[in-house]
């Protein structure tokens, strides 16, 4: 009826338990409890290592597994962009192969749920009978104010065929980036999310912040390479995040991916946007595989600590990055930010992760009645075990 479980180190999604205790489930893989030794009885498994829940995996793009090693490392943001425009067509055979391969990565290392940018139907038949929990962001662009009617309607189209087919409450219109997305297009996409769980792409790039404070740079030659007049643009003297944050004032509950270039400034006008009640809440979601294989750099992560900025962890897509692991970037992250205590890292990538998709109830952590999965870490490598 039950199995129980010890291990060198158990974390319960908030923080390590005291050495002795002993993680009991039923076969489902329903939580019971977490026990000393003494009181746990007989038939105690031990799995040398590290015990935790199923990782949340906040920013990923699916779609895009078929796209694995086609885009050289290192080409900045706007080349990456160029190479994603150009080379992202595939047949669908292909295509369902990938993400088939992609989503038993993802399983089998110990993801349990999945904020998925979504930009075609692709992904629709792996998520019907997917075995992780999916939050399907359906991405709209469109810089040029005249086409916002279009790509709104465009966008909503697709998240209509994605509420028909899986849960409705797993599916959310936002808007890629600051960048890619016109103030006309930005007030129909507020006034749909009234209080809705979005994301969009952050400052990932130093090229986002000079568009808008100065109107010039690589963001808006790639629109002239595109054959795209933005001539009516005109810089906002603010940063990218100032900018699109001003415009999403309905209670929306925020993820903000990469944040590479995202400073102080920026972050305390996110908190007086909470205190105003325009933002309900916003997470800072770490891409830091994808920041160094398509920018070679890094947000500056310490400086989110605290101060009531929170923070979950993302692997992007296979165009940007050598894995989706969730596991993986944990690792990086460590590594690059030593400092940063362990426990914390590990709340980003469980409790924080899944409250941030709004499924705390279930997942993220080894508390009585959830099913969370349970991941086993030995030897630097993860793996799912329930």
């Amino acid at each position: 009826m039950y199995r129980k479980f010890i291990s060198d180190r158990i974390f319960n999604g908030y923080d390590f338990l005291p050495g002795d205790s002993v993680l009991i489930t039923r076969h489902s893989g329903e939580i019971v409890d977490c026990v000393p030794r003494e009181q746990a009885g007989d038939d105690i498994q031990y799995l040398p290592g590290l015990l935790m829940p199923g990782m949340v995996n906040a920013h990923c793009h699916i779609e895009l597994s078929h796209m694995k090693g086609r885009i050289p490392m290192q080409t900045g943001l706007v080349g990456f962009i160029q190479q994603v425009l150009s080379d992202r067509q595939a047949p669908d055979e292909e295509k369902q192969e990938a993400m088939k391969r992609s989503e038993e990565e993802l399983f089998a290392s110990g993801t349990v749920a999945v904020g998925d940018i979504c930009n075609t139907a692709d992904s629709i038949p792996l998520k019907r009978n997917s075995r992780m929990y999916w939050h399907n962001f359906i991405e709209v662009t469109g810089f040029v104010p005249a086409t916002a009617n279009s790509r709104f309607q465009a966008g909503s189209v697709l998240a209509g065929q994605f509420r028909e087919l899986l849960d409705p409450e797993t599916v959310t219109l936002v808007p890629h980036a600051a960048y890619s997305v016109s103030a006309e297009l930005f007030h129909l996409i507020n006034r749909e999310t009234d209080g809705s769980l979005i994301s969009i792409h952050n400052q990932e790039s130093s090229e986002e912040n000079r568009l808008f404070l100065e109107g010039q740079g690589q963001m808006r030659d790639l629109y002239r390479q595109l054959g795209i007049d933005i001539g009516f643009f005109k810089p906002t003297g603010t940063s990218s995040l100032r900018h699109w944050l001003s415009l999403l004032n309905r209670g929306q509950k925020i993820i903000s991916v990469h944040n590479t270039f995202t400073s102080e400034d920026d972050t305390a006008f996110q908190l007086e946007c909470r205190r105003s009640g325009a933002l309900s809440e916003m997470y800072y979601c770490l891409c830091i595989g994808a920041n160094l294989y398509i920018e070679n750099a890094l947000p500056n992560v310490e400086m989110f600590l605290g101060k009531g900025r929170r923070m979950i962890i993302g692997t992007d897509s296979y165009a940007s990055n050598t894995c989706l692991n969730t596991w993986e970037e944990i690792k990086r992250i460590r590594n690059c930010f030593p400092r940063i205590p362990e426990n914390l890292v590990l709340q980003w990538a469980t409790s924080e992760g899944a409250q941030a998709l709004g499924i705390g109830n279930r997942l993220g952590s080894f508390e009585k009645g959830k099913e969370p999965g349970l991941v086993h870490v030995s030897g630097e490598v993860s793996r799912r075990i329930l």
